[in-house]
């Protein structure tokens, strides 16, 4: 902080701050869709 001074920490935690807003904007919400399968591929598990 001495090298920086605390003059530049409000500005640079405003520019992360909305990147962070931007970025959460571009999320999309909604659950992911599961495939139905047949009664055989839901117990299919591999063994590795």
């Amino acid at each position: 902080m001495d090298a920086i001074h605390q003059k530049v920490l409000f500005p640079y935690a405003t520019v992360f701050v909305a990147l962070a807003f931007i970025t959460m904007f571009l999320v999309k919400h909604g659950d992911a869709k599961i495939d139905k399968k047949s009664i055989l591929e839901s117990f299919d598990v591999d063994m590795d």
